[in-house]
């Protein structure tokens, strides 16, 4: 096997990848916005539906409506030219428009009514977190597309990780996936497959696929910034640049949800 020495170009190059992974492994602080804005979704969640309806699935038409939002379904291809295949399909639009004579402000989101739930719901939510972004516009237009084609702004970045987390709440979560994997060990149903698990909550969020992972990457921080909490001692805690304001906000929110027998099913060390 050939000695990095003879390839110094390579062993620069594995230089950098290492100490960048391993400066991205000390930065505490990606996942502090991850933490934030799950508890903040959550939160949204129970002042507006009540704690009882933060479980799987969320009512997320239930929520928009609750702030004056109207959810109209339609078919969305109407006005395509039939002669030109769209490379992409519109399955969402949100519209806020302020009346220049009453001065009322309407906020309609407009689904494509051809779409299964899955992806109606995700629609919803998405369009839902752009209008809490611009709620203090008088116009506003926004739409989504059926494909997730990569962003040009980070506000569909930011969009998208709240909408996940409106629709898969982070303490619901942590208990979905604990008697999920403890019914499998006591049934012993193991090995999981990451698709097994992935379509268990895909059903039970009532969500495609592809967000369900895409939010589980995100969920995955958050869990281990839940676990640091409880576990991390002084030292590791100045590491990862977590003060004890942060520590008790996170044991006072997971107070109840986070247990010892529930960590044992979700953390492998």
């Amino acid at each position: 096997m050939p000695t990095l020495e003879y390839n110094p170009e390579r062993k620069e190059l594995l230089k950098e990848i290492s100490e960048t992974l391993k400066e991205i492994g000390q930065a505490g602080h990606i996942v502090k916005y991850y933490w934030k804005i799950g508890r903040l979704a959550e939160q949204l969640i129970i002042q507006t539906l009540g704690e009882e309806n933060c479980v799987f699935p969320i009512d997320i038409e239930a929520l928009v409506k609750e702030f004056g939002i109207e959810v109209e379904d339609e078919f969305m291809d109407k006005f395509q030219n039939t002669n030109v295949r769209a490379l992409n399909r519109k399955i969402g639009q949100l519209v806020i428009r302020k009346d220049s004579y009453t001065g009322e402000k309407s906020v309609i989101i407009h689904i494509d009514n051809k779409v299964p739930p899955s992806s109606r719901r995700y629609a919803i939510a998405n369009e839902f977190v752009h209008y809490l972004l611009h709620y203090d516009e008088d116009r506003y237009y926004e739409n989504y597309f059926i494909m997730p084609i990569c962003p040009v702004k980070m506000e569909e970045i930011a969009a998208d990780i709240f909408s996940v987390f409106l629709l898969i709440p982070m303490r619901q979560f942590v208990v979905e996936f604990a008697q999920y994997v403890e019914y499998r060990v006591n049934t012993q149903k193991v090995p999981i497959s990451t698709e097994e698990r992935m379509r268990y909550l895909s059903e039970r969020a009532v969500l495609s696929d592809y967000y369900v992972a895409y939010g589980y990457q995100y969920l995955r921080g958050i869990g281990y910034w839940v676990y640091q909490a409880y576990n991390a001692a002084e030292e590791q805690m100045k590491e990862i640049a977590m003060d004890e304001e942060e520590k008790k906000e996170i044991i006072e929110w997971m107070d109840g949800y986070y247990t010892k027998e529930r960590s044992r099913w979700i953390f492998q060390a």
